[in-house]
């Protein structure tokens, strides 16, 4: 019998406890991101140097491939966490990871100025202070302490 793609595609999405919610779906979106900035730091400091657009020169492919490796990095712990929304240690290494990458790119973007404001550090900014925000607030709902 032949699958359809929306039951395939529903039989890899995670799905959190109960189905209680979409943060667990969201979590893996920008696992799915993280995963595509790393191979393009790994192929080409191109994707990075448009980040860093203020001072582009600072941009090597070896720092490009160390940002892709810290990505990877998240990445993975995000997706565990996508699939064990519950697991309490994960979720706060997640929501960690979320803060910390907004503070990297607010930090380049007002401190150390390498960073101004485009597509480049716009898009991260917006889904790190997004994902900061609603895995904070939800925190208490998805691991168990309401």
């Amino acid at each position: 019998m032949p699958v359809s793609a929306g039951d395939l595609i529903a039989s890899i999405l995670p799905s959190a406890p109960f189905n209680s919610g979409a943060l667990p779906l969201w979590i893996a979106f920008s696992t799915v991101l993280g995963v595509f900035n790393t191979v393009q730091c790994f192929i080409s400091p191109k994707l990075s140097k448009r980040v860093y657009s203020r001072k582009p020169q600072q941009v090597t492919p070896l720092t490009s491939r160390l940002f892709g490796t810290w990505t990877l990095l998240a990445s993975a712990v995000r997706l565990y966490t996508a699939y064990h929304i519950t697991d309490q240690g994960f979720y706060d290494i997640t929501l960690f990871t979320y803060a910390l990458a907004f503070t990297h790119f607010f930090s380049e973007l007002l401190i150390f100025r390498s960073a101004s404001l485009g597509p480049g550090v716009l898009s991260p900014l917006i889904v790190a202070s997004v994902s900061t925000y609603w895995a904070y607030t939800q925190r208490a709902y998805y691991i168990g302490l309401l």
